[in-house]
């Protein structure tokens, strides 16, 4: 709740520091040891192969992460091997070394000089993931993610099947800036199904179709005081666990729906929630970097760049801060490695979210919502030091909305 926790300090570190190792790169347990990580020489950044017994390292965190691990994921273990090989043979060595490859983007990326509306100079990068807490295996991605690559923040749905999993994870990394990722399709209430009857199906779960729920949404107004209900309680739900959101957007993007986001502002305001996300993405610079499917790139380009237009305007008379440009929605589940160094150079000044859906392996859970995502790829693209030698060499600062808020303040 508001004047509740407060996460750490460390929000501001580029890497964190004790980046989890790499999971996929694990070796057989001998007799008599416990199972082995492999930590390549572009891990540790010593021009040695080395393997470490879990038993003989005092961190909780990897050694349960590790101990998650199965072998179902052997076959992403090899493909990261050769991933890793490939990276090894062009000299990109992984992980802190003597320092971040990435510039610290305070002061270097935000200052107090307005630019965009949210006082920042020159481009600032925020890499979000979304859905964070709809399966055990997108949950491990944002923790790998987030200590060992570019992700600052997640995007937790309150109502999704590992929910509550996710909200430890965020209570543990503390430097992980969390939003609250409001649901209304593909999910479950968090209030009880007789609690908000007309937003759910026979089943007490939402609709599945976004179109045929937005449509509703203009066709019967009667519905807000329920979803205002439901939304309430999806952030309280974070709020109640420990947790402070810094940030709000929806699954679908549907917090843009003009029934839909002055609730959402108003909510933000009694919330102390600082930043809501607009998706403002040009269709042109996505199309250019390798998106496909043109037409459906221009039309829905165009449509939410029209609703966030509006939401902009009662954003910012609310005082919220909001996002100048973001890329995840006309890529969306093919956010690969080669797809965000193609973006890199088109990056605009200002705050660019950009945002995907990494997880460690597509289980049944994660295949259900989206069977064509490229969920491990898009975990390389954010692991990446290709990535991160590049954001140092075009002096992009890699941010989050918690540090965007504070400096707002000063």
């Amino acid at each position: 709740m508001p004047g509740g926790p407060e996460q750490g300090e460390g929000a501001n570190a580029i890497l964190p520091p004790h980046p989890l190792p790499s999971p996929f790169m694990w070796g057989i347990g001998t007799a008599g040891h416990a199972p082995l990580l492999w930590f390549p020489s572009f891990c540790l950044g010593t021009g040695l192969s080395a393997k470490l017994p879990l038993g003989g390292r005092d961190d909780s965190f990897t050694t349960e992460f590790a101990s998650s691990l199965g072998g179902a994921q052997a076959q992403l273990g090899l493909q990261m091997r050769s991933q890793a090989g490939a990276w090894e043979r062009e000299g990109i060595k992984w992980g802190r070394g003597q320092g971040s490859l990435i510039p610290d983007p305070l002061p270097h990326s935000i200052s107090s000089q307005r630019h965009g509306g949210n006082g920042v100079e020159g481009r600032v990068a925020i890499f979000t993931a979304d859905d964070f807490g709809l399966s055990s295996a997108l949950n491990d991605a944002v923790a790998l993610a987030h200590r060992g690559g570019v992700l600052r923040c997640a995007s937790l749905m309150p109502g999704a099947p590992a929910a509550g999993e996710a909200l430890a994870l965020a209570r543990r990394l503390p430097s992980l800036c969390v939003g609250v990722h409001l649901t209304l399709c593909q999910g479950r209430p968090v209030l009880p199904p007789e609690a908000v009857p007309d937003l759910v199906d026979g089943a007490g779960a939402f609709p599945r179709h976004p179109a045929a729920t937005g449509w509703r949404y203009f066709a019967r107004p009667g519905l807000v005081p329920q979803i205002r209900r439901e939304f309430a309680a999806q952030i309280e739900t974070v709020w109640q666990a420990g947790v402070r959101p810094w940030f709000l957007n929806s699954h679908l993007n549907l917090h843009l729906h003009p029934r839909l986001f002055p609730l959402v502002v108003e909510l933000a305001r009694q919330y102390d929630i600082p930043a809501v996300r607009l998706v403002r993405e040009d269709w042109r610079v996505s199309l250019k970097a390798g998106a496909g499917r043109p037409l459906a790139a221009v039309l829905t380009g165009l449509t939410f760049a029209l609703l966030s237009r509006r939401a902009r305007r009662l954003a910012r008379a609310a005082g919220l801060l909001v996002n100048d440009h973001l890329f995840g929605l006309l890529h969306d589940g093919e956010m690969t490695e080669a797809y965000l160094l193609a973006l890199l150079p088109r990056l605009q000044p200002g705050v660019t979210e950009i945002y995907s859906h990494p997880a460690l392996y597509a289980d049944p859970q994660l295949l259900a919502a989206a069977p064509r995502y490229r969920r491990a790829e898009e975990l390389w693209a954010l692991l990446s030091p290709r990535l991160q030698a590049d954001l140092a060499r075009r002096s992009i600062g890699v941010s989050d909305f918690r540090s965007l808020a504070r400096q707002h303040l000063r």
